[in-house]
């Protein structure tokens, strides 16, 4: 005889389907009990799953972060020789301001604030100024154009948060923009010089480090003190040779 499997009902032969529950019929019937333990075991192996769904995500989802996270770290893996000369420049400019900036000639702590600002800012200039004049001699336009395309808003971005991080938005916009008109300047007064060191004009001549010894000690209120030159251009000379840019700009031309 034919049961109904959810009201347990008994048919007559030749019934297919339960009138009530509009489920097919069965021939036979588990012991009383073995029924509701089978449902619950399905609804925990149904509740389970939703569980660790919600813990681990479907395995869709999981692919796709997979491949966001795998693409986050590619991208990270192509842009660090980048970012190490980015790091570099922030890095030499820090070290020479903080060894001169003890020159800096006024008692008015708010003028003194501004003067740092200033002095930092020039270092900036001057490493962002010598890494593009290494790019040139060894990367093309395109890859050139590249490099200050990231390298403008990274240092910029960085020398301007140095000092003025929780200043307000729009101040902090005007400064940029200020530090960037800055920047060009500085690339055109720096590109003018013919030679990195004048040994025999060390202070006077037209050679990049006499540039800028000249620039920071007029910042300093300092201005043509040999003392005040003569330390600009060992600290300057000293974090250039330190940053290795052959070698930092070598590797980011094989990623631009």
């Amino acid at each position: 005889m034919p049961f109904c499997p959810q009201c347990r009902v008994e048919y007559v032969p030749g019934i297919k389907q339960c009138k009530d529950c509009d489920v097919p019929l069965v021939d036979a019937l588990p012991p009383e009990g073995e029924d509701k333990l089978e449902g619950n075991i399905r609804g925990y192996r149904i509740g389970t799953k939703g569980f660790f769904l919600k813990l681990f995500g479907n395995p869709t989802e999981r692919k796709v972060r997979q491949i966001i996270k795998k693409t986050e770290r590619e991208v990270e893996k192509e842009l660090r020789p980048l970012k190490d000369i980015g790091l570099s420049i922030i890095k030499a400019s820090d070290y020479c301001f903080k060894s001169t900036k003890t020159h800096i000639d006024t008692s008015n702590v708010r003028e003194r604030q501004e003067l740092e600002i200033y002095v930092f800012y020039e270092f900036i200039y001057f490493f962002m100024h010598m890494t593009m004049r290494t790019a040139f001699s060894q990367l093309n336009e395109q890859q050139i154009v590249k490099l200050q395309e990231y390298l403008s808003p990274v240092v910029v971005g960085t020398a301007v948060d140095t000092f003025c991080m929780h200043w307000p938005d729009d101040l902090k916009k005007k400064i940029m923009s200020d530090v960037y008109e800055r920047l060009n300047d500085a690339e055109i007064e720096y590109s003018s010089c013919k030679e990195m060191i004048s040994t025999d004009k060390p202070f006077t001549g037209d050679a990049l480090f006499s540039k800028l010894a000249r620039n920071v000690a007029e910042l300093t209120g300092n201005s043509m003190n040999p003392i005040v030159m003569a330390d600009v251009n060992h600290y300057s000379i000293h974090a250039y040779v330190d940053m290795k840019l052959e070698q930092l700009v070598r590797r980011a031309s094989k990623v631009l």
